[in-house]
C-alpha cells in the first residue's frame, strides 16, 4: 500500500509509509501497513492516526539508534521523516513508537536496502590542516551542529516534498555521486583515509545562478573550511538543503527565501578541484540522497 495521496512524492525515496491506527488500552488494534522497502541513504514517512481512545501531543519513533518527534500536519495526523542513514545495516531493523518520550505503544520492522554506492578508484590528495585551520574547524562543527539541531516547527515544503533544481533546468550532469567512497591522503601521511561523500556535485561554469530549492530560512551564508562559500536553508521539521564551493553569496543569514530565488554563484572555493556545485540534503542531522528530494527514482 503506498500513500498515493503525495502524487509526485511517490518518486522521492519515501519507500515506506507506516500507518498506525491505535484503538485500546491494550493497542490491540494497532494494524500498521508496510509497503515497501527504505534504502540506504534514502527516508520513509510514518503517519499515526488516533481513534480517540490512545491521544498524544506528539509520538516519538525510535529507528536505528536514533529518535524523531512528529509532528500534526494540516489534517491532525501525526507525521514524521525518518532518515535512513547509509552506514544503517541492510536487512530487517526495528521501529519503535512510543506515546510521548517515554510509554512504548508497538514495534514494526521494515526492511532496509541495500545501495551499492560508487567507489572512487582515485585517490585524493590534500595538504594537512595547520593549528590555526583545526582550531577554525573545531569551531565549525560547533555551529553546524547547533544549526542542523535546530528543530523549526513550521515547513515551507509542500505535502509532495519535490525540490526544484539547484542550477534551474533539466537535471545537470552529476560529476559525484551521493554516497560515493572516496579514497585521500594528507600531506605526505602513506596511510590512506576512506571518506564518504554526501552531496553530489554539479560539475557547472563559475558564476552559474544558484536557486533556493524550497522556500525557507537561511541559517549559514558564509565560508566553511573545505566546503568554501556556502549557504545553508531551513526548510523546516528537519530538512535542510546545502550549497557549496561558492563564488559569491547574495543571501544573508536570517533571510527568508522563496522557491527559485537566485541566492548565489557557483564557483570553486574550499577544496573544490574544479568549477562546481556541491549540493547536499540533510534530515534530522542525517545526510540523505537529494536525489530523491529532486524527484529521482532507486
Amino acid at each position: 500500500m503506498s500513500d498515493t495521496s503525495w502524487g509526485n512524492g511517490a518518486k522521492l525515496g519515501i519507500c515506506l509509509s507506516l500507518v498506525l491506527f491505535f484503538g485500546g488500552d491494550a493497542f490491540a488494534g494497532v494494524t500498521p501497513a508496510l509497503p515497501g522497502l527504505a534504502s540506504q541513504g534514502g527516508f520513509f514517512k510514518i503517519v499515526i492516526k488516533e481513534d480517540g481512545k490512545t491521544q498524544s501531543e506528539f509520538y516519538t519513533i525510535g529507528f536505528a539508534g536514533s529518535a524523531y518527534k512528529t509532528f500534526l500536519d494540516d489534517g491532525g495526523r501525526h507525521i514524521v521523516f525518518v532518515p535512513v542513514g547509509v552506514d544503517v545495516e541492510p536487512g530487517s531493523r526495528e521501529i519503535a513508537v512510543y506515546q510521548g518520550d517515554g510509554v512504548f505503544l508497538t514495534r514494526e520492522y521494515i526492511e532496509v536496502k541495500r545501495v551499492n554506492f560508487p567507489k572512487s578508484a582515485k585517490i585524493f590528495q590534500r595538504p594537512p590542516y595547520t593549528k590555526i585551520q583545526l582550531a577554525r574547524l573545531k569551531k565549525e562543527q560547533e555551529l553546524l551542529k547547533n544549526i542542523y539541531s535546530a528543530n523549526l516547527i513550521s515547513s515551507f515544503l509542500d505535502a509532495d516534498l519535490i525540490f526544484r533544481l539547484p542550477l534551474g533546468g533539466e537535471i545537470p550532469q552529476i560529476s559525484s555521486e551521493f554516497g560515493a567512497i572516496r579514497k585521500i591522503k594528507i600531506g605526505k601521511d602513506p596511510k590512506i583515509y576512506i571518506v564518504r561523500h554526501y552531496g553530489v556535485d554539479y560539475p557547472v561554469s563559475e558564476g552559474t545562478h544558484v536557486f533556493a530549492v524550497k522556500s525557507g530560512i537561511v541559517r549559514f551564508a558564509g565560508d566553511l573550511l573545505g566546503a568554501g562559500k556556502t549557504i545553508i536553508m531551513d526548510h523546516g521539521y528537519g530538512i535542510f538543503s546545502v550549497y557549496e564551493h561558492l563564488s559569491t553569496t547574495i543571501v544573508l543569514s536570517g533571510d527568508f527565501v522563496r522557491t527559485g530565488q537566485v541566492i548565489a554563484y557557483s564557483g570553486k572555493t574550499g577544496n573544490a578541484t574544479g568549477p562546481n556545485l556541491h549540493f547536499g540534503v540533510k534530515l534530522h542531522n542525517i545526510w540523505v540522497n537529494p536525489k530523491y528530494f529532486l524527484g529521482g527514482t532507486e
